[in-house]
């Protein structure tokens, strides 16, 4: 699917899944791909919510005490972490009126800034780090418990990347040539993957 959208007519996902099976799978297709966009889109608001929270508390540390609790202990989130999600979403509502490709600036700005940080929060943590040094994250004994570990890394993995795999012709047909997707996915993806994780590793067993 993403060689048809990037090389021939650059088409989008759902148009050439009606292309490929016709108008009635289409629909079921559409509606695996909406449900997608609502999970995913509600867990990462979720996430940039309790990035929010934690802005919030390091700039008043007090916010629990300032702001009274009113949600139920069996939600698991206070009202303090629910105004962090309510902010971070009224934050994100103009970015949806941008279309894909006017977002390409933005990424040329972030996608930078992201590796800087990752690098020194690396180095910080490093630096930082106890004398009890990585912890059990990184001198896990070997056994059952190691072959797991490494089959849920694997599935975690392709599991963040599966909707974009599936969906890839709405990332492909922007291509100018066909090289152009391959060259992306071969030599960008994989080595900012590895790095990304290596270093979400070493920072989370540095800090533990």
């Amino acid at each position: 699917m993403g060689h048809v959208g990037e090389s021939i007519r650059h088409l989008e996902s759902h148009i050439s899944v009606h292309n490929m099976v016709y108008v009635h799978a289409e629909h079921f297709y559409l509606l695996r791909k909406y449900t997608n966009i609502v999970v995913t889109g509600g867990f990462q608001a979720w996430i940039g919510g309790e990035c929010i929270y934690i802005c919030l508390k390091a700039i008043w540390p007090s916010i629990e005490e300032r702001i009274p609790n009113h949600m139920a202990q069996s939600t698991g989130v206070t009202t303090a972490q629910f105004l962090g999600y309510i902010i971070f979403m009224v934050i994100s509502m103009p970015f949806i009126y941008i279309r894909p490709h006017g977002m390409q600036p933005l990424l040329y700005v972030s996608a930078p800034i992201v590796m800087v940080f990752i690098v020194v929060l690396l180095i910080w943590s490093l630096a930082t780090m106890g004398p009890q040094g990585f912890g059990e994250t990184i001198t896990m004994s070997s056994g059952h418990t190691s072959g797991w570990t490494i089959a849920f890394g694997i599935g975690s993995t392709i599991g963040a990347i599966a909707a974009g795999l599936l969906n890839q012709n709405d990332y492909a047909r922007f291509a100018r040539k066909p090289s152009d997707a391959i060259q992306g996915q071969a030599i960008v993806f994989s080595p900012y993957a590895i790095f990304c994780c290596i270093g979400g590793i070493l920072v989370t067993a540095a800090t533990e």
